[in-house]
């Protein structure tokens, strides 16, 4: 019966791999195996030729684990080479970026230290000299500028520099070269400061003439120019060789020079510390939004529209004439806006420090070639005495109590002593929301601002009302001018307000 079976015949062989076949998709167990058989089949044989073939399955499986096995290896050997050659990557190109930082932190460094920061101490010692120089003029001039104020005011007329004649112009006041080309005569010592006062402007000519290509900022290289055609001028007058000729005052000293020096000194620092290794990979904190932030940004040019021609010279003058006449005022403009005021201070011979939460409106500001605006907010000032004025023109009124009087606080601790603040709010209204135009808005009345600026022991100097000059807006404000006084020593040793 065995040898019946020695040859398989074909038929059976197609079967059983079809059967298996079948078995293996359907999942089938063996018990439906009869059932399939169109024809009677030995079952040794079907098993015989099944072993045969799950054999081979079990050869062809092995050797796929195998490739399979091994292709995983290559994989992640692969893998492991690629993330080493990212890393290799990402490695070079930090080590790219710190060398380009590395050449351009040198490159600032030189011209902080080899041009600006010379440049910005001779013209300390020139403004100190030029203090001392003739101070019965100039207080002659402060006399009449006050009574042709006062004759002014009383015919109702605004007092204004540009709307007066040649000879008011010199009564009211000074200027060095303006009085040389007029003949005036100087005492001896006048003209021994004098004479000093050019010796420093000499050797700040020699270092522009030396440093002139470190400067970046074409504004500013514009703005030395200038400065070099005034002193030309000023030493022909000097020698008395410009009698009469007054066209000489498109030479004029310029008034944002020192602004300018200033600006570009900030800046090129906040630049470099920004470019140091330990903060090349750190971000810049997010200004936490706010409804009032909001609109800023969103109505920038607008804003910008409605403000930037707004009349302020009372104020400013009033906020000038406040400041330590001995110094070369530093001021912080504190909620800058689109920085109508910070360009005017700079153009009045300040310098000027300048911030707003609003990221359009720091963009704004920072159009002013010499500006220097950063975008922070009333928490972020963490300046000791560093400045002789803070000017916070409507700012300060968006904020809630606990911020507007953390804010008060941080902002007399930035003023130097005898140094002024001033800042303006909304009056207490009688009918009117905390929020519009999608701003929020805060009021607090003129008794409670009065009893914390004493609190901080401020001294004040005026508080007037006065009405919004923004088109299309009526509302009425209230304004602060107010002295720190000099610091003194309490008992427990610690520095104090006096």
């Amino acid at each position: 019966m065995f040898s019946k079976y020695v040859v398989m015949p074909p038929d059976i062989f197609s079967f059983t791999y079809s059967l298996l076949d079948e078995l293996a998709l359907d999942g089938s167990n063996v018990s439906g195996l009869s059932a399939s058989l169109t024809e009677p089949v030995d079952y040794t044989w079907v098993v015989v030729a099944a072993a045969v073939n799950g054999l081979a399955f079990v050869v062809n499986i092995f050797l796929t684990l195998n490739k399979s096995k091994k292709l995983k290896v290559e994989t992640k050997y692969l893998s492991d080479q690629t993330q080493a050659l990212a890393e290799q990557l990402k490695h070079t190109d930090r080590a790219f970026i710190e060398q380009i930082n590395r050449i351009r932190r040198t490159e600032i460094s030189k011209q902080l230290q080899e041009f600006l920061a010379p440049l910005k101490s001779l013209r300390t010692q020139s403004y100190k000299l030029y203090q001392v120089f003739a101070i019965e003029e100039k207080k002659q001039c402060l006399i009449a500028r006050g009574k042709l104020k006062g004759a002014y005011k009383s015919e109702g007329k605004r007092f204004n520099r540009s709307s007066l004649t040649r000879d008011e112009v010199d009564k009211c006041y000074f200027g060095a070269v303006r009085f040389f080309v007029k003949g005036h005569v100087f005492e001896k010592r006048d003209l021994e400061v004098f004479d000093q006062i050019l010796k420093v402007s000499d050797q700040i000519v020699e270092l522009i003439s030396e440093k002139s290509y470190l400067p970046r900022n074409p504004a500013l290289t514009e703005i030395l120019g200038e400065y070099l055609a005034h002193i030309d001028a000023t030493k022909l007058a000097r020698k008395g060789q410009l009698l009469g000729v007054y066209e000489l005052e498109k030479l004029s000293m310029p008034l944002e020079l020192d602004g300018a020096i200033e600006s570009e000194i900030m800046r090129l620092e906040k630049e470099y510390q920004y470019l140091l290794p330990s903060n090349s990979s750190k971000t810049v904190d997010a200004v936490t939004e706010n409804k009032s932030i909001a609109y800023y940004d969103e109505k920038a040019d607008e804003y910008y529209r409605k403000t930037h021609r707004i009349d302020m010279r009372e104020v400013y003058q009033t906020f000038k004439e406040a400041l330590p006449s001995e110094a070369q005022p530093f001021i912080l403009d504190a909620g800058c806006g689109p920085g109508r005021d910070t360009r005017y201070f700079i153009k009045s011979g300040f310098r000027v420090k300048s911030f707003d939460a609003s990221e359009q409106m720091v963009r704004y500001c920072n159009m002013y070639p010499f500006a220097f605006c950063e975008q922070r907010t009333f928490s972020d000032v963490n300046e000791l005495e560093a400045f002789h004025g803070v000017w916070a023109c409507a700012s300060l009124l968006h904020l809630d109590k606990d911020d507007f009087y953390d804010a008060l606080t941080k902002l007399v601790y930035a003023l130097k002593p005898l140094g002024a603040l001033y800042f303006s709010i909304k009056s207490q209204p009688e009918v009117e929301n905390h929020s519009k135009d999608g701003r929020e808005f805060f009021y607090y009345t003129r008794e409670e601002v009065e009893s914390f600026l004493e609190v901080l022991g401020m001294e004040r100097i005026s508080i007037w009302n006065n009405h919004g000059k923004k088109e299309g807006n009526p509302t009425e404000f209230v304004n602060f001018l107010y002295k720190k006084p000099r610091i003194t020593q309490s008992s427990d040793s610690r520095t104090r307000i006096s």
